[in-house]
């Protein structure tokens, strides 16, 4: 689900016409470049990575890709397919080249995700609970400065503690800042806080609830927004 939302948001601001850079912490940049692939042509995965695509329906994707390739509708991809290399040095790094490259800093940059990250600060954590914590609060605290630096937006995700089943497969009850990996606290180095939500039955159903647990200088409403999904075809909202 982290992955499925990051790539729907980061496809959502490129058709916008939004530069966006998606870093990608662990896979090949060939299945990153696959599944953004599936997004904008609705195809299921094993199509698109497989080839096996009607030659009128190819035809017909070609076009509008060329059209989006025009009017400057683009991503990025950089992709470490090592697990566990990456830090914020190297995140930074790899935004400064694309400058380099497209002369201007990406309006989104995505990094898939949080909790693979390390801060770069030249400490090494462990794999205790305190520690992780420390890494994790360390990487957000220089994203969150990166992004300031750079004057861009920041998009990323990470994972929940152990949360039990009467919470998370409660239609009534959702998620919290409280549920993150690490503690709570992690949410104070970003603007917008939102969580991913979905029982048993809603994913028998393609259903989920987004809750916004952070909106920065806005009101929250309700908090709790019921979707539809679409994973079948890459799209974390299906509108239709």
């Amino acid at each position: 689900s982290k992955s499925t939302w990051l790539k729907w948001t980061a496809f959502a601001a490129a058709r916008l016409g939004y530069s966006v850079l998606h870093i990608q912490l662990e896979g090949s940049e060939k299945e990153c470049f696959d599944k953004y692939s599936q997004i904008w042509s609705a195809l299921d995965y094993t199509s698109v990575r497989n080839g096996n695509i009607p030659h009128a329906l190819m035809d017909k994707l070609k076009k509008e890709a060329k059209m989006a390739l025009n009017k400057g509708k683009d991503i990025t991809i950089y992709s470490f397919e090592k697990f566990d290399e990456a830090s914020m040095t190297d995140v930074r790094d790899i935004v400064l080249e694309y400058q380099k490259i497209k002369g201007k800093i990406p309006d989104l940059v995505v990094v898939d995700s949080l909790d693979l990250l390390h801060p770069g600060d030249g400490l090494k954590y462990g794999v205790d609970t305190q520690s992780i914590k420390m890494k994790l609060q360390n990487s957000a605290k220089r994203m969150k400065n990166m992004a300031v630096e750079l004057k861009t937006r920041i998009l990323t995700a990470t994972q929940t503690g152990d949360v039990p089943p009467t919470i998370w497969n409660d239609i009534d009850k959702v998620i919290t800042r409280n549920n993150t990996e690490g503690d709570r606290t992690l949410v104070k180095s970003f603007s917008y806080v939102l969580t991913f939500n979905q029982t048993n039955d809603e994913q028998k159903t393609n259903e989920a609830r987004i809750y916004i647990d952070k909106f920065r200088n806005y009101a929250v409403g309700k908090g709790v927004y019921k979707i539809c999904t679409a994973y079948k075809f890459g799209r974390f909202y299906d509108r239709k």
